[in-house]
C-alpha cells in the first residue's frame, strides 16, 4: 500500500512540474506579443540589415515598400518586428488569397475577430497568415485569437526563428495586391 501511494505522489509531481514548465514556455512565446511605445523603433538601420540579410538584391525595394506600407516597428536591440496593416490592407489580403467562393465567408469570420479587440489589424493579418486560405482553419484561429491573441501573433510572427520574419515579409509580397506578382 505504501508503495502504491509513492508513486502516485510522484505521478502529481511529476504532472505538477510538467504544467509549469509548459506555463513557462507559454509565456516566453507570447510576451512579444505586447510592448510598450517605448520598446518599439523605427529604424531604417534594422529594416536595411534584415533586408539584406533576408533578401536578394533585387527583391529589396518591394521587400522595403511592404514592410513601410504594412507599418512594420521592430523591438529595441532584437530582430522582432511588428507589423500594423491598416483594416483596408487586411480586406485585400482577404479579397487575394481566398477563391471567389470564399470570399465573403473570409470577410465575415475574419471580422469576428473585431474592433474591441486588442491589436484588431495586426492579429487579423496574423489569423489570416496562418489559415493556410482554409476556412476551417480561418474559424479556429479567430477563436484561439480571441482568448490568446499574443499567442496567434507569436504563430504567425515566429520572432525566435531565423525565417519568421522573411516568411512574413515574403507572404506579404506575394499576397499583396499592389505587389503580386513582384515576388515567387
Amino acid at each position: 500500500m505504501n508503495i502504491e501511494l509513492l508513486l502516485i505522489v510522484l505521478l502529481v509531481c511529476a504532472f505538477g512540474l510538467l504544467f509549469y514548465l509548459n506555463d513557462k514556455k507559454s509565456e516566453k512565446e507570447t510576451s512579444q506579443a505586447s510592448y510598450s511605445s517605448d520598446d518599439l523603433i523605427d529604424s531604417e538601420n534594422i529594416k536595411n540589415v534584415l533586408l539584406v540579410r533576408y533578401f536578394e538584391p533585387t527583391q529589396i525595394a518591394t521587400a522595403k515598400l511592404i514592410i513601410d506600407d504594412f507599418g512594420f516597428s521592430f523591438i529595441k536591440n532584437t530582430a522582432e518586428f511588428l507589423p500594423n496593416p491598416s483594416s483596408a490592407q487586411v480586406q485585400k489580403i482577404v479579397e487575394s488569397i481566398f477563391d471567389a467562393k470564399d470570399k465573403k465567408a473570409a470577410r465575415e469570420i475574419i471580422e469576428q475577430y473585431g474592433p474591441n479587440k486588442p491589436h484588431q489589424t495586426r492579429v487579423q493579418l496574423a489569423i489570416i497568415f496562418l489559415s493556410s486560405a482554409n476556412l476551417d482553419n480561418l474559424k479556429n484561429l479567430v477563436l484561439q485569437a480571441k482568448t490568446d491573441w499574443k499567442r496567434v501573433c507569436h504563430q504567425a510572427e515566429q520572432p525566435f526563428t531565423e525565417s519568421g520574419f522573411k516568411n512574413y515579409v515574403t507572404w506579404l509580397m506575394r499576397h499583396s495586391t499592389e505587389f503580386k506578382g513582384t515576388f515567387a
